[in-house]
């Protein structure tokens, strides 16, 4: 069976269909209920996905499986139109047209005309785009006729999502650091910033060496004031600007990091210890309508799936091999 994932990819990939340059010849691939789907519409729903797979490839039946799991997303598509059309509840070309007029106020296009010049830009063909925002409209109806009856959510089946979904967040690496910020020279050229930082790595190596006190050289030091903000604070990796967040991130515990300046000001950072931090959880509340959506999203897959899976047993369907023969099923 086709996965979600799979189905999903397909759709994305939807482009004009290339088959014809390719030199292919088109025909019934096969009939659901009696109704065709032709090799043309393989293509054109899963051509790059099919040539992707097997182009260079050393198995012979390489062509027949990729094929066969686009046919196998077509044939779930055309069963679905199917019973909507048994519920009278098919997508008309009146209502892709009002879907397209949205499109069009949606984004700003001005008109028609700009949105089909957009999309055949993009590499697409004008008659593939409505096809897709027609196949958008049924999926859409059939979850809502067909699926939606069938899903439900209870409070402690959230509550359980609610905590799988928290429970493996990634707990932060907090960095704590000593540091101090010396105020430079204002408008400072190049070769009095490169003599101020020769100067602090000559005291930083005494410190190294034991022969002077980092306490002591951040009490002289910090001129402007920056050590109260920033010694003894935890730093998460973005908290800081880029350039000091690159320092507190790379250097290691115990160790005198680099002078580095932003603006006017040159820091010196010693990094004191890193740990692991408490990982940030929302509140339940905060997130229950997100977290409602993608478990009712979840269980609406899972619900067509199953769906898929009864209708292929009733339906009769047919499928043409490349040579030649039939099967009743996939």
């Amino acid at each position: 069976m086709a996965s979600r994932p799979l189905m999903t990819a397909l759709f994305a990939l939807a482009a004009g269909a290339a088959f014809a340059g390719d030199g292919v010849v088109d025909r019934i691939s096969a009939t659901v209920n009696g109704e065709p789907i032709t090799l043309s519409e393989v293509y054109e729903l899963g051509g790059d996905f099919i040539r992707g797979n097997c182009q260079g490839s050393a198995e012979p039946d390489c062509w027949d499986e990729e094929e066969g799991k686009v046919l196998e997303a077509l044939i779930r598509r055309q069963l679905m139109a199917q019973e909507l059309e048994e519920l009278g509840m098919a997508v008309s070309s009146n209502e892709v047209e009002q879907a397209i007029d949205s499109v069009v106020q949606q984004y700003g296009m001005g008109d028609r005309d700009a949105l089909k010049r957009e999309v055949e830009r993009s590499g697409l063909a004008w008659a593939t785009y409505r096809r897709q925002i027609a196949e958008q409209l049924r999926q859409q109806r059939f979850q809502e006729a067909v699926l939606r009856s069938r899903v439900s959510i209870k409070d402690d089946e959230l509550q359980d999502y609610y905590l799988r979904a928290t429970r493996d967040l990634a707990h932060p690496m907090l960095t704590t650091i000593s540091a101090f910020g010396y105020q430079l020279p204002a408008g400072a050229d190049g070769d009095t910033l490169a003599t101020e930082v020769a100067s602090f790595r000559e005291r930083f190596q005494a410190v190294r060496e034991g022969k002077a006190s980092w306490d002591a050289l951040v009490a002289e030091y910090d001129t402007a004031g920056m050590g109260a903000l920033l010694s003894g604070q935890p730093f998460a990796a973005g908290d800081l600007n880029d350039a000091l967040d690159a320092v507190v991130q790379q250097t290691p515990v115990d160790v005198i990091a680099e002078p580095v300046i932003v603006g006017d000001i040159l820091y010196g950072v010693k990094v004191v210890r890193r740990e692991e931090g408490e990982a940030e959880v929302p509140p339940f509340e905060e997130i229950k309508g997100q977290l409602g959506q993608q478990l009712m999203q979840e269980k609406m897959m899972k619900a067509e799936d199953e769906w898929f899976e009864m209708a292929k047993r009733e339906a009769a369907i047919k499928i043409f091999l490349s040579d030649g023969s039939t099967s009743t099923a996939l």
